[in-house]
């Protein structure tokens, strides 16, 4: 298979709903990694390991507490967002798609969300003077990252309980809209990892926490209460 052919395999409805970073950037790159990796040999599902277990090795950089170890646990956050992709392109050319490989594509990015926002944390906490008492900065990581999943939960619940009623299934909400769009925007595939590279090595990644815990936060307030209001 050719690389023509290989980037075939990617819908244009996918394309066009992908974050701007992810067009400029993410695609492209995976794309042709993807196709060389998809060449040798190597299965979605094996990509998809690989980068969660490079998430965790970037959550460990973070809590060393050290700039340089942080820079490099950056820049693997970087590596996981292009693996998010390359995974999916070598199952839909391959043609395994399967509920296992859409499992553990899901995984690495969910261990993201939960465990990067907690060793932003800890790393502010051991670099950064507190705001109000020691220990708010643990404490924003944990709001980070419990809002970033309570987003996906609650939308999730929503999901099934339509999906489980035939006559309500034109209220899904469209994930290409509004503040899933956004989010996608700064989410692991939009500027996540940019910005989070820039803060590390500009050293203020106490910015970076404040930014996205005040996202998270705004959120999931208003996701709960537009769902409410549809149901």
């Amino acid at each position: 298979m050719n690389y023509k052919e290989f980037k075939s395999y990617l819908s244009k409805d996918k394309r066009e709903a992908d974050p701007f970073v992810s067009k400029k950037f993410y695609r492209p790159v995976s794309l042709l990694l993807g196709w060389q990796l998809y060449r040798l040999g190597m299965t979605a599902n094996s990509i998809s390991i690989l980068s969660i277990l490079i998430a965790f090795f970037s959550c460990s950089f973070f809590i060393s507490g050290d700039q340089s170890l942080s820079l490099f646990g950056s820049i693997f956050i970087l590596i996981v967002g292009i693996t998010d992709c390359i995974d999916g392109n070598i199952a839909r050319a391959s043609k395994q798609l399967s509920s296992r490989g859409a499992w553990l594509d899901a995984l690495s990015s969910y261990l993201i969300a939960a465990f990067l926002p907690i060793s932003l944390g800890i790393y502010a906490f051991q670099n950064y003077n507190y705001f109000y008492f020691s220990g708010d900065w643990l404490i924003l990581g944990s709001l980070m990252s419990i809002n970033n999943i309570l987003i996906r939960l609650v939308f999730q619940k929503f999901s099934n309980l339509i999906l489980s009623n035939s006559s309500n299934k034109s209220l899904l909400i469209n994930k290409n809209q509004s503040t899933w769009s956004l989010s996608a925007e700064i989410g692991l595939v939009g500027w996540m990892a940019p910005l989070l590279i820039l803060c590390t090595f500009f050293d203020c990644l106490y910015f970076y926490l404040v930014f996205y815990t005040v996202f998270y936060s705004l959120a999931l307030i208003y996701i709960i209460f537009r769902l409410y209001n549809r149901l």
